[in-house]
């Protein structure tokens, strides 16, 4: 997985629509690289990859959800992803508050208090309280 080379070409011909990356403006974040792809490698993990609950930008159906937060960080490979997710939300019909913290980093908001303390992750941690309890 690390080489990139879980899915192959049929894979992404088949759910191109899901992975636009060239609708997402300004490129905000990573920008994948498109091997061939392994037959055997994809076989292995499709079932997990392709399921909706672990990737629900996968989700064929993604209308009548919930309120939904999507927050994202420059810094951090599922970036273009939550982008795309959020797109394909509002596309969907539903309700979607998108926030990109151009100055966070995967996990920066799980890091413990003590060890490392930002005005961005203060800022993005009120953020998501402030939404969670607007919403529930």
């Amino acid at each position: 997985m690390l080489r990139n080379e879980h899915v192959t070409r049929e894979a992404r011909e088949e759910f191109k629509d899901y992975f636009m990356y060239d609708v997402i403006p300004g490129g905000k974040g990573f920008t994948p690289s498109w091997p061939a792809g392994k037959p055997e490698v994809w076989d292995y993990f499709k079932d997990v990859v392709m399921n909706p609950y672990f990737a629900p930008l996968v989700a064929p159906d993604l209308s009548g959800l919930p309120q939904t937060l999507v927050y994202t960080c420059v810094q951090d490979v599922l970036c273009n992803d939550g982008d795309l997710y959020a797109q394909r939300l509002e596309k969907a019909g539903n309700n979607v508050t998108y926030y990109h913290n151009r100055a966070g980093f995967h996990g920066m908001n799980s890091v413990g208090r003590d060890i490392l303390h930002t005005k961005d992750s203060a800022k993005s941690n009120k953020l998501i309280r402030d939404f969670i309890l607007e919403n529930l």
